[in-house]
């Protein structure tokens, strides 16, 4: 009898081993499928415990690299209102209006949705059509070489001479810290339907180891007049530089616009084009 109890001891522990050596032989495939992939790493983790120590750093995913029809995001981005502007509450020509933005407005651009821009000045906060708004080149296409001198010293001449009042003068300010770029920089306002063509300009100009030099984007109509008259006085004081300026075809229009031009509207810069040098 003590025989035959031995012998039933040996035989249930010899079917417990089976049992749990089938158990350990189940194909985990099922298993696996039926966990979510996002545990998985978890339950990896709980079988190396011991190998981890507890002061290990796991590095961060990569950041992603920015896309879009610029070089840097427009959020963050300085605007300006090119004409009065209402700001509306939502992005909807019938929302209502917040307040009424005139003409040279300065703004920080906050998010894009469609034609609009959703932006804040001072306490103020709302939405903007930006398809009549500047945006500040410098802020969204670093990589072009700025280079205002109408803001330190005008280089504008005719026929090689000085016009009265303009050449070799500050005619505006136009330079500021830029806390995005964190340097001085020049503020050089474009329609931002226009930022986009400039931008493919400056993709096709570095492929070609070249770079754009833009000398003026928006200008001031008192500057834009400004240098009309002192360039009409120094034609009627001088024959060559009226023969210069009014040989047909030219004429002074050419030159500088008696009116407004497209430096207040937007979409005029002058630039030129320059050799990178490695």
């Amino acid at each position: 009898m003590i025989w035959l109890k031995k012998y039933n001891v040996i035989l249930i522990m010899a079917m417990l081993i089976i049992i749990i050596l089938l158990t350990a032989c189940i194909d985990r495939t099922n298993v696996d499928n039926f966990i979510p992939n996002e545990s998985i790493p978890a339950m990896n983790e709980v079988e190396k415990s011991s190998e981890i120590s507890a002061d290990e750093v796991i590095e961060e995913p990569q950041a992603r690299m920015y896309e879009g029809d610029l070089e840097l995001p427009v959020v963050g981005a300085t605007g300006f209102t090119s004409i009065s502007l209402d700001l509306k509450e939502f992005p909807k020509s019938d929302s209502e209006t917040i307040d009424i933005f005139e003409a040279g407005t300065a703004f920080e651009i906050l998010r894009e949705e469609g034609d609009w821009w959703f932006i804040k000045r001072g306490d103020l906060a709302g939405w903007l059509q930006h398809n009549y708004t500047f945006i500040n080149l410098p802020d969204v296409i670093p990589s072009i070489i700025y280079d205002n001198t109408n803001t330190y010293s005008s280089k504008f001449v005719s026929s090689g001479k000085d016009i009265p009042n303009i050449s070799n003068r500050a005619l505006y300010p136009g330079k500021t810290y830029n806390e995005r770029l964190e340097s001085e920089e020049y503020i050089m306002p474009v329609l931002y339907s226009m930022s986009k063509k400039v931008h493919l300009a400056q993709q096709l100009a570095l492929s070609e180891g070249n770079s754009l030099k833009i000398y003026e984007g928006f200008r001031p109509y008192s500057v834009q007049k400004a240098v009309v008259e002192g360039l009409s006085k120094l034609a009627d004081d001088d024959p060559e530089v009226m023969t210069g300026i009014n040989t047909l075809p030219w004429g002074i229009n050419w030159f500088i616009t008696d009116g407004v031009s497209n430096h207040q509207m937007g979409y005029g810069i002058d630039l030129s084009l320059v050799k990178i040098k490695l």
